[in-house]
């Protein structure tokens, strides 16, 4: 499968290394084989190299009735910091997440610090959100999903990288997302982390795209997806089904996220086999970490 779009040309050396990456560990000859051929028809969904937008008929709406426009000025920020969003606003705007605005509509940007010093871009959209109408779509619960995967043997995950980047917002809706900083005003082409809806949106998009075989042989939460099978025949039909609908939507994974055709997998802080499900060490270490409770004298 080739593409005619020069801004979606594999970079084949990194694209084969990965793909290389994610079957080494399947042990029966053939069956690797099989799977190097799957990923390298479908080598368009790995390779990370450009940020793309999902080709899609449901995009990301705002709707906020009758409401004015709501509008906060730009948070003080340190020289430091300054430099810091200037780096991350001139990259969100050379990947096509964001562009220039001249919204009536302001949302003020944190950068909260991580434990590595570096920090985080936070658009602070609490006032957008408390005039937007609640999407009300349903998402599965973590016991349906988990009781759905329960007795199979085989499995295949994939994350969609920086999924919500990939979703794009409606153009009558974009004015809405703005944000501001001291050297402008800029808003989202895509959907962005802090908006109400946008768990809501991102579930029906998914829900939609991979209709035909959901709850048979692919559950999908957010931006996690997992293939499960009883057999590795039926697994690599599987696998190929889910990976041509991505790739005909051109959504991209994130490779060092993914697993293929493993017979032990994590999904929801769980471990799942065809022998059971388990809580996930980390999450058994989280609980035993959490401090004894205190009673005051």
């Amino acid at each position: 499968m080739t593409s005619t779009n020069s801004e979606f040309k594999p970079q084949v050396n990194e694209v084969n290394a990965v793909i290389d990456k994610l079957t080494e560990h399947i042990t029966n000859n053939q069956d690797r084989l099989d799977f190097l051929d799957i990923l390298h028809q479908f080598r368009h969904t790995f390779d990370t190299s450009i940020v793309t937008q999902a080709h899609l008929t449901i995009h990301h709406t705002i709707p906020t009735a009758d409401a004015r426009p709501t509008s906060v000025r730009p948070f003080y920020k340190t020289p430091q910091q300054r430099e810091v969003l200037h780096k991350e606003v001139e990259k969100l705007l050379h990947d096509n997440v964001t562009r220039g605005s001249a919204s009536p509509w302001t949302s003020p940007v944190i950068l909260k610090k991580k434990p590595d010093g570096t920090y985080r871009f936070i658009v602070d959209f609490r006032r957008l959100n408390a005039v937007t109408e609640k999407d009300a779509y349903p998402q599965p619960t973590t016991e349906e999903l988990l009781n759905r995967l329960a007795g199979h043997r085989f499995f295949t995950k994939l994350d969609l990288k920086s999924g919500y980047f990939q979703i794009p917002i409606s153009e009558a809706d974009k004015e809405k997302t703005a944000f501001v900083t001291q050297d402008g005003l800029y808003e989202f082409n895509v959907l962005a982390q802090g908006l109400m809806n946008a768990p809501p949106t991102f579930q029906r998009v998914m829900n939609n795209l991979i209709a035909a075989g959901r709850w048979n042989y692919v559950v999908v939460y957010l931006d996690d997806i997992l293939i499960f099978s009883d057999s590795i025949k039926e697994h690599k039909k599987h696998v190929i089904e889910v990976l041509s609908i991505l790739q005909k939507a051109r959504f991209t994974v994130s490779p060092s996220k993914c697993v293929i055709a493993v017979e032990k997998v994590e999904f929801l802080s769980h471990i799942i086999t065809v022998a059971g499900i388990e809580p996930s060490p980390d999450k058994i270490q989280a609980i035993l970490d959490i401090p004894s409770p205190k009673t005051l004298t």
